[in-house]
C-alpha cells in the first residue's frame, strides 16, 4: 500500500533543510543580493539563517520582546532595497487585543560589525493603526523604492466589517494597500507621501493609500519583470480572493466579497471612491478558507511554471498557480493539496520559490514535480489488491502481516474486530527516550506502514459462527501523518472495497433473542475519513492501539512480542509510568478500573487535556479521577430533566449526566463518532462504578444537600430519595412490573435512570420489563424519557427517525409548520439549551435572528447537519493551560494585552491573566454536537426548520 486513492497531483512540497528548527515561523525574506535568510517566528524573534551551509548557521536578528511590551505578534518585516548600505530592518508588530493604536509600523539600524544584530535602541516607530482583528500585514518595497504595506479592516470575522466600518471610508488606513516614502520625511511625519499617490489631496482621505476595499490582505508581492502588485485577499464566508491591485483601486470590501454582494453590515455603507475591481482569482470555501499570497515566479527549476503566480491556503494547504494577461487569466491550476499550513513565500536570490509552514515544527518548504503525476494511483481500491492478506476470503494474513490482541477493546455497536499491523520489509516501528506519546507512542514508522482493523457482526448474536466481516479500516502511514481508510466487504464475503472520502450508511438486523420481538436493527456507519481523524488525532496518539497501554508490559506481553518479531525496536532506557488498561467486558476485573478503562477507549480521544472540546471533562486513564473535572460538577449543556445534575454526582448515578448520555441513543448521545447503539456491559460497568464514588459533601461547585426522608413520593420534583431506594423500587418493578408503579417512576429522570440500571442489573428481572417501560415511556411528555427507552421498543412499533444519516433533499421538500417548530425547539430538539429566544434559553451560541438574517434556508440546515464546517472565531473553544497546570475550556469573549476573558457553558466567565497562560489550542469542533437532529422526524426537522428561518426580521419591499 502506497501512495493515495486520490489522483496524483503535478507537484508535491519537499522540506529544505529537515533539521532546521524553527516554531509556528510567520514571515520569510532574504536580505537584498545575499544568500542571508530571515525568519520571524511566533515568539516575536527575528532569525538569522546563513543558506551557505547546510542547515543554515542560525543567529538572532532581534527579539521584539525585549523591545517592546506587551507585544502579540510580528505579522511582516523587510529590509530596505539599498541594504546593508542603508542598514534598515522595518518591522510591523502587534500588541495585544483590539487597541485604536495597537499595530506598529517601526525601523530598526543593524549593526553589521559582526553578526548582524538589529539595535534596540535604534527603534523608530514610522506609524500606527488599529489592532485586534485583521491586522494584515505584508511589507515589500516596490521597484520604485517605496514601502508598500497592507492592513485588514481590524474587525472580527462577524459582523462583517463590523468595527471601524472601514472597508470603504477612507478616512483611516485600515483595509488597505498603503505607500510611503521612508528615505524622506514631510512635516510632522517621520516619513513622506510620494507625490504620485493617487489620493494626495484629497479631502477626507488618508494620502498613505494606494488601494483600498480589501478585507485582509494577507501577503502581497511585485512581479519582478511587470511590475504588477499582487496580493492575497483572506474572504468572509464564502469566497477567497485573489487580486492585481491597480492604482487608487476599490476591491469592494465590506460592500462585496468577491462575487459576494449578500452581505449584512451593521450600517449602511457609502461606496468609496470609483468602480469596484473585481479579483482577478476567486476560490470557494470548499477549496480555501485563508488565502496566502504568493510569489511570481521566474525561477530555472520549473519551467512550465515560468511567470506564474503561485500562492496556497493557510487551512487547507492548497497551492494553486496562474497566469495572466493584464486583467485576464489565461491559466489557472491547482498544483497539490498538501499537509502544511503556507503563511508565507520567499525568492531566493536565483528566483527559486520557498514556502514558509507555520505548523509547530514549521520550516521551509519547495515545490517539486511529482513523480506519479499522470499516472493511475497505484493505491489499493480492493481489499485483495493491498498485499495484507494470503487468503482475503478466510481472513488469513500474509507472511510477515502480524495479528494482536489489545488490553481494552472499543465498543463497536455488537461488531467483533480483529487487528493486524503491517511494517514493510525488514523495517521496524521504533520508540526512544524522550519522544513517547500516550504512555509509549510510535514516533518513528517506516513509510507504508499499515495498521488494520476487520470488524464483523453476527448474525445471531452470541453466535460467533454466524458472523460476517462488515468493514476492515486501515490506518496507513504515508511519511507525514496516519491516513484512514475504509473497506467495505461484499455479500460473497470474498472481497472489500474501498469506500468513498465521504463514508457510508447501511442498516443491518440482526437475530438478538434479549431485543423485542428477537431482532436488533444496527445502523451502521461507514465513517468519513474526517470522522475517523477526530478519534485518531496526535492528543490520542492518533493509532489508539499501538502502545504500551494497551500492549501490555512483560515478557509475555504484545510489546514484546513485536519486539522479538522485528515489527517494534524499543531503545527506552526506562518504562515510563502508565495507568492499567483491562478488558472493560471483563467482570473478573474491578469495576473501577472497568469503568475507567470504557471510558479512556470510547471517550478520551475527544475528552483530553489540549483537545479543546466544548467541554473540560477529562477521561484519559492517565488523568487522576479528581483532576478529571467530572466528579460534583456542574453540568454544561443541559441536565436531561435531572435534579441537581452532576457530570458524575459521587455514589449517585441516577444524577450523573455521564450516565444518561452514554445510556441514550437519542440528542446528546457520547461517544458521538464511532459507535450509535448503547453499550449495555459498558453501561452498567459505569452505573456501578459512580455508585461506589465516595461522596464528597463539599466540592467547588457548592455544597450537595444531605439526605432527603424517605417518605417523599418518587414523582415530586427534586431529589426525594437516595439511591438505594430508588434502586429497590425500581428492582422490584423489574421483577414485577405494574404498569402505576413503572409511571410513577417515568415522571421522574431519576426514577427513569433507576429503571433503566435495574434492567441492566437484576438477573432475574421479568421477561416483559423492557417491553412494558419502553411502551409506557412512548407517551411520555418528556422527550428525553421517551428517547432514554426507545431502544426497547418492537421494531415494528418505532416511529421512523432521521437517524445520523440522512439526505438533506428530504428536509428540503418539506413544507414546516412555524408554530410546530416553535415547539420543538424549546422542547424535543433541546435547540435551547445553548440558544436563547423569546426570553428562554441560555445564550451560549450564535444568535438565531442574525444567523436567520445572514442565511437561507439551506445554509441554515447545512450548518445544523455539519456544525464544524463553519464555525464563527468567536464561537470556536479553546483549551487553555496555565502555569499551575489549571486547564479551562470555553470561547473568548474579550482579549487585551493584560488578560483574556473566557466564558464556559455554564456561562461563567473567567479572567486569566495573559502572564499565566502556557500553552492555548483551539479545536476545529463546534461546540454543537452532530446529529441534533438524529431522533426528529423529517416532518419536525421541516417544522424546526422553518421557525428560524422565520426568526430573520424582514426588509424593506418584502413580506
Amino acid at each position: 500500500m502506497t501512495g493515495s486513492p486520490e489522483p496524483p497531483a503535478a507537484w508535491r512540497v519537499e522540506q529544505v533543510y529537515p533539521a532546521l528548527e524553527l516554531y509556528k515561523p510567520i514571515d520569510l525574506t532574504f536580505s537584498p543580493g545575499s544568500r542571508e535568510l530571515f525568519v520571524v517566528d511566533s515568539h516575536c524573534r527575528i532569525w538569522r539563517l546563513d543558506t551557505r551551509t547546510s542547515p543554515p548557521a542560525k543567529s538572532l536578528l532581534l527579539d521584539l520582546r525585549q523591545v517592546h511590551q506587551p507585544v502579540n505578534t510580528v505579522l511582516g518585516f523587510t529590509f530596505h532595497p539599498d541594504y546593508p548600505d542603508q542598514p534598515y530592518l522595518y518591522v510591523n508588530y502587534n500588541e495585544p487585543g483590539p487597541k485604536a493604536q495597537g499595530s506598529y509600523l517601526a525601523r530598526f539600524t543593524v549593526d553589521l560589525t559582526s553578526t548582524p544584530q538589529a539595535v534596540p535602541e535604534s527603534k523608530k516607530v514610522l506609524i500606527r493603526w488599529a489592532s485586534g482583528g485583521h491586522n494584515g500585514c505584508a511589507l515589500v518595497f516596490g521597484p520604485d523604492g517605496y514601502l508598500y504595506f497592507s492592513t485588514g479592516d481590524g474587525s472580527p470575522p462577524y459582523p462583517p466589517d463590523g468595527r471601524y466600518f472601514t472597508g470603504q471610508n477612507n478616512s483611516d488606513i485600515l483595509s488597505c494597500i498603503l505607500r510611503i516614502d521612508v528615505d524622506r520625511s514631510d512635516p510632522g511625519k517621520p516619513y513622506a507621501i510620494p507625490p504620485d499617490n493617487p489620493f494626495l489631496g484629497k479631502q477626507g482621505i488618508r494620502p498613505e493609500i494606494w488601494a483600498f476595499g480589501l478585507r485582509n490582505p494577507f501577503r502581497i508581492a511585485f512581479d519582478a519583470r511587470t511590475g504588477d502588485l499582487w496580493a492575497g485577499d483572506v474572504g468572509w464566508e464564502k469566497w477567497e480572493m485573489v487580486h492585481r491591485i491597480r492604482r487608487g483601486g476599490n476591491y469592494g470590501w465590506a460592500l462585496k466579497e468577491g462575487p459576494n454582494t449578500e452581505i449584512s453590515t451593521a450600517i449602511e455603507i457609502v461606496p468609496g471612491p470609483g468602480p469596484i475591481v473585481p479579483p482577478l482569482a476567486v476560490h470557494p470555501r470548499s477549496e480555501a478558507a485563508s488565502i496566502t499570497g504568493g510569489q511570481v515566479y521566474y525561477g530555472e527549476r520549473y519551467p512550465e511554471l515560468f511567470g506564474a503566480y503561485i500562492y496556497g491556503d493557510w487551512v487547507t494547504g492548497r497551492f494553486w498557480a496562474l497566469k495572466n494577461e493584464e486583467d485576464r487569466v489565461v491559466w489557472h491550476q491547482e498544483l497539490c493539496n498538501t499537509s502544511i499550513k503556507p503563511i508565507s513565500f520567499a525568492l531566493d536570490p536565483q528566483g527559486e520559490l520557498l514556502i514558509l509552514d507555520y505548523n509547530e515544527n514549521g520550516g521551509l518548504y519547495r515545490l517539486v514535480p511529482n513523480s506519479a503525476a499522470g499516472s493511475d494511483s497505484n493505491f489499493p481500491t480492493r481489499l485483495s489488491e493491498t498485499g495484507l492478506f494470503e487468503s482475503v476470503a478466510q481472513h488469513r494474513p500474509a507472511p510477515g502481516v502480524a495479528a494482536y490482541r489489545i488490553r481494552s477493546p472499543k465498543w463497536n455497536d455488537f461488531a467483533i474486530a480483529q487487528w493486524l499491523a503491517a511494517v514493510p520489509g525488514a523495517q521496524s516501528m521504533t520508540i526512544r527516550d524522550g519522544t513517547s506519546n500516550l504512555a509509549g507512542g510510535i514516533p518513528d514508522v517506516p513509510l507504508d506502514t499499515v495498521l488494520v482493523r476487520t470488524l464483523s457482526l453476527e448474525n445471531q448474536l452470541g453466535e460467533a459462527a454466524t458472523a460476517r466481516r462488515v468493514e476492515t479500516q486501515i490506518l496507513h502511514w504515508n511519511g507525514q501523518g496516519w491516513n484512514p481508510y475504509t473497506y467495505r466487504w461484499n455479500e460473497e464475503q470474498t472481497d472489500a472495497s474501498l469506500v468513498g472520502s465521504e463514508g457510508a450508511s447501511e442498516t443491518f438486523i440482526v437475530a438478538d433473542e434479549r431485543a423485542p420481538e428477537g431482532r436488533r436493527e444496527i445502523p451502521w456507519r461507514f465513517h468519513a475519513r474526517d470522522e475517523c481523524r477526530r478519534c485518531h488525532n496526535d492528543r490520542a496518539g492518533e493509532t489508539l492501539t499501538m502502545n504500551r497501554m494497551q500492549l501490555g508490559v512483560g515478557d509475555r506481553s504484545e510489546w514484546q512480542r513485536f519486539i522479538k518479531l522485528g515489527l517494534l525496536e524499543d531503545s527506552t532506557d526506562s518504562l515510563p509510568w502508565f495507568a492499567r488498561l483491562v478488558n472493560p467486558y471483563d467482570k473478573r476485573e474491578p469495576v473501577a478500573e472497568r469503568a475507567r478503562s470504557w471510558l479512556h477507549v470510547n471517550c478520551s480521544p475527544c475528552h483530553r487535556s489540549g483537545i479543546a472540546g466544548s467541554t473540560a471533562a477529562l477521561f484519559d486513564i492517565q488523568q487522576p479521577l479528581q483532576e478529571s473535572r467530572t466528579i460534583d460538577r456542574l453540568p454544561l449543556y443541559g441536565d436531561f430533566g435531572l435534579p441537581e445534575a452532576r457530570i458524575i454526582a459521587s455514589g449517585d448515578p441516577h444524577r450523573s449526566l455521564l450516565v444518561w448520555r452514554i445510556g441514550t441513543e437519542g440528542p446528546g448521545r457520547m461517544p458521538s463518532v464511532g459507535s450509535r447503539l448503547v453499550d449495555e456491559s459498558g453501561l452498567a460497568a459505569i452505573m456501578a462504578w459512580v455508585e461506589r464514588l465516595e461522596r464528597e459533601p463539599v466540592r467547588e461547585t457548592g455544597e450537595l444537600p444531605n439526605e432527603e426522608p424517605t417518605e417523599r413520593s418518587p414523582q415530586d420534583q427534586g431529589r426525594e430519595l437516595t439511591n438505594t431506594q430508588w434502586n429497590t423500587l425500581a428492582g422490584d418493578l423489574a421483577r414485577r412490573p405494574e404498569p402505576e408503579g413503572i409511571q410513577s417512576l417515568l415522571s421522574n429522570a431519576q426514577g427513569a435512570l433507576a429503571l433503566l440500571q435495574a434492567a441492566l442489573e437484576t438477573e432475574d428481572a421479568n421477561p416483559d420489563f423492557r417491553t412494558t417501560v419502553a411502551r409506557l415511556a412512548s407517551t411520555n411528555d418528556r422527550h428525553p424519557i421517551r428517547e432514554l427507552f426507545r431502544p426497547w421498543l418492537p421494531l415494528s412499533e418505532r416511529q421512523p427517525i432521521l437517524g445520523f444519516d440522512f439526505r438533506p433533499e428530504t428536509i428540503m421538500a418539506l413544507e414546516g409548520d412555524i408554530g410546530r417548530g416553535r415547539e420543538i425547539f424549546f422542547g424535543k430538539a433541546r435547540c435551547s439549551d445553548c440558544h436563547r429566544q423569546e426570553g428562554q434559553g441560555k445564550a451560549l451560541g450564535p444568535d438565531l435572528v442574525a444567523s436567520a438574517a445572514r442565511y437561507g434556508r439551506e445554509q441554515l440546515l447545512e450548518h445544523i447537519i455539519r456544525p464544524s464546517q463553519l464555525i464563527a472565531p468567536e464561537f470556536r473553544t479553546v483549551s487553555v493551560m496555565l502555569d499551575d497546570f489549571e486547564e479551562l475550556s470555553g470561547m473568548i469573549r474579550e482579549s487585551n494585552d493584560e488578560e483574556l476573558v473566557l466564558i464556559d457553558a455554564t456561562l461563567t466567565d473567567h479572567r486569566v491573566s495573559r502572564s499565566k497562560i502556557i500553552q492555548l489550542d483551539e479545536s476545529s469542533l463546534s461546540s454543537m454536537p452532530q446529529g441534533m437532529l438524529a431522533a426528529l422526524t423529517a416532518q419536525e426537522a421541516a417544522d424546526l426548520l422553518a421557525w428560524i428561518v422565520s426568526l430573520a426580521p424582514e426588509k424593506p419591499g418584502t413580506k
